[in-house]
């Protein structure tokens, strides 16, 4: 057994034109050129911490509806990491990802591609192509209907967050004020996605510091179109005909923060100043038959364990106030999720043992 890590910590290097979740994760908008012992050392001086991954599943409507002969009937990524989307922002990349399949020699510069891309979505906002979009999508999130919301107010684009990093850098969520909503600040890592309505006007916005309507948070999300719509994926886009679409978590990926100095600014959302940081424990999870066999064995008992990602603490927390943040974890990873369990404590001596902690010590 080579004993890899199942889920190993990964760092990005920003090759793309939007770089997303480079940008949020501290790696930055661009590549420029950089020494790679300088990039290697600042991976072996990052932090890691936890990202969502969600399921995208599609389903064809079967009744008498419009297709469009070029349409798919999935989109081009299963697994979404960054956001979903779809309406006016989502045709703007599909046109753009056409035009560069079509003129590959035209489209081999950031700056070109941007301006591509800009050009495009000033078009669709001068023509106004998606003011009614939402007359044809029903949305449904955790179990609630907002269809009439989102028709009352002919949003132009829906967009489904779960990154602080949205369009190259954008941030359409915000900072929601406590005393006004009871929605609360985007992570990455709380099983949960934000839901945002995006009006004509607030497109252009979101590039000098606006944010959309914030609609909600949410878990389970499904929206179904009665007409081909534009959607995209990550940035990979498409022409989806009409179709339902349900969004769930699938698991959590475990992502390298650059926090040098450099790039403190782009530093990952909820990470603290240096010196400051809490601490990242590393959740394993082992058996009860694994315990039995080797609570005698502490070598043994690692290697049985299974890594399901980090929990962040201060060294004044108590295990109890631990155990919400760990319950959320073990659910969103394991299925079933443990209804029981307990922590572990390792006891030095002659002979390293584990000893069970009764769950409400």
């Amino acid at each position: 057994s080579l004993e890899m890590i199942k889920k190993p910590p990964i760092a990005l290097l920003p090759l793309g034109t939007g770089n997303d979740l480079s940008r949020v994760s501290g790696w930055g908008a661009s590549y420029a050129d950089e020494p790679l012992s300088q990039i290697l050392f600042q991976i072996e001086a990052a932090t890691v911490r936890a990202l969502d991954r969600w399921d995208v599943q599609v389903t064809p409507l079967t009744s008498e509806v419009q297709r469009d002969p070029s349409g798919c009937k999935d989109v081009p990524i299963k697994v979404m990491s960054n956001y979903f989307s779809i309406g006016a922002d989502a045709h703007a990349t599909l046109e753009f990802h056409q035009f560069r399949e079509r003129n590959r020699d035209k489209a081999q510069s950031r700056f070109k591609n941007k301006f591509i891309y800009l050009k495009t979505g000033s078009i669709d906002m001068l023509k106004r192509t998606y003011l009614s979009m939402c007359d044809h999508i029903d949305l449904v999130c955790d179990g609630t209907d907002y269809t009439t919301h989102i028709r009352n107010n002919n949003y132009a684009a829906l967009v489904f967050l779960n990154i602080q990093s949205y369009g190259a850098g954008t941030d359409p969520w915000g900072t929601p004020n406590p005393r006004k909503t009871t929605l609360g600040i985007q992570n990455q890592h709380d099983g949960m996605l934000e839901v945002i309505g995006l009006k004509q006007s607030q497109i252009s916005l979101l590039y000098v510091g606006g944010h959309g309507d914030r609609i909600t948070q949410a878990r389970e999300i499904r929206i179904t179109s009665t007409e081909p719509i534009p959607a995209q994926v990550d940035g990979e886009p498409c022409l989806l005909n009409p179709s339902s679409i349900f969004i769930s978590l699938k698991c959590s990926a475990n992502l390298l923060v650059c926090s040098s100095h450099k790039r403190e600014k782009e530093r990952f959302p909820g990470l603290p100043p240096k010196g400051t940081s809490p601490l990242m424990l590393v959740l394993n999870v082992v058996t009860l038959v694994d315990y039995n066999d080797y609570n005698m064995d502490i070598t043994q008992l690692r290697k049985a364990a299974i890594s399901q990602g980090y929990i962040n603490c201060n060294l004044s927390d108590s295990l109890s106030s631990l155990r919400d943040q760990v319950q959320r974890i073990l659910q969103s990873h394991l299925n079933p999720s443990p209804s029981q369990w307990c922590y572990l404590n390792v006891s030095s001596g002659e002979k390293n043992t584990f000893i069970r902690i009764h769950p409400d010590r």
